[in-house]
């Protein structure tokens, strides 16, 4: 804080609580983030690998202010750590810095202003992928952990076998009696993703009519895995009632 004119008014100066060196990094990594138009022309991957890199750089720099500031902080008020420590709050994990660091900064709005969509929906896609093949097992154990007692399981298998690029996934269980149950889970840009169900008698049998593709109910990202468990649930255990075997 400056006061220029000497009349007791203060203001900020210019690059108020900015160091040299810190300033300098947020110039150049305005640079940068100007120059990411420069890989418009090259491949998902490449435009991927790049803005992850000057996100992590803003990260790095990010985390670095932010100890400068804490130590300016303690140094003029150097009680202020018997202060926090009075509180009686347990303390909050600290955020982790998460991998999609292009997601945080809004990266992806800006790639959309330059027109580079198409890298854009295909890092998303590769996300989303990532997001349902993680959490597809756990899945798989919260449902068969829910419906064993209540409908009983013949075979449990998951869709496809391992890992492909299309962001789409079933979690498959056989009945007792024969019926099979699907959860299909998958993404697109155009409505985000999706969780819903399919069964059918069997593998060479078409698909039963009232269980077609329907919408489970639940959230892919609100629900938790036994919220979504349970709404199978309902829907293995109305199978067995209306088609029973």
């Amino acid at each position: 804080m400056s006061d220029p004119d000497g009349r007791g008014r203060i203001g900020p100066d210019r690059h108020a609580g900015i160091d040299a060196a810190h300033q300098a990094s947020f110039e150049m990594l305005g640079d940068e983030l100007a120059n990411l138009t420069d890989v418009a022309s090259a491949s998902a991957d490449v435009r991927h690998d790049r803005i992850q890199e000057v996100g992590q750089a803003m990260a790095t720099l990010v985390r670095a202010r932010t100890a400068w500031l804490l130590d300016q902080a303690i140094a003029r008020f150097p009680r202020i750590a018997e202060f926090a420590a009075d509180a009686d709050m347990p303390v909050a994990d600290v955020p982790q810095t998460p991998d999609a660091l292009a997601d945080r900064l809004g990266i992806d709005a800006m790639l959309h202003a330059y027109g580079l969509d198409d890298g854009s929906i295909a890092m998303a896609k590769k996300r989303a992928t990532d997001k349902i093949y993680t959490r597809r097992s756990a899945l798989q154990l919260a449902i068969a952990d829910r419906i064993e007692d209540a409908v009983g399981i013949e075979e449990r298998w998951l869709w496809p076998k391992s890992r492909r690029t299309e962001p789409t996934s079933c979690v498959a269980f056989r009945l007792r009696g024969g019926n099979t149950i699907e959860l299909i889970t998958d993404w697109s840009p155009d409505f985000g993703f999706r969780l819903r169900i399919k069964a059918y008698e069997n593998r060479e049998s078409k698909r039963y009519s009232d269980f077609d593709h329907i919408a489970l109910g639940e959230s892919w990202d609100e629900a938790t895995d036994q919220e979504i468990a349970e709404a199978f649930a309902r829907q293995a255990i109305e199978l067995q009632r209306v088609h029973p075997r």
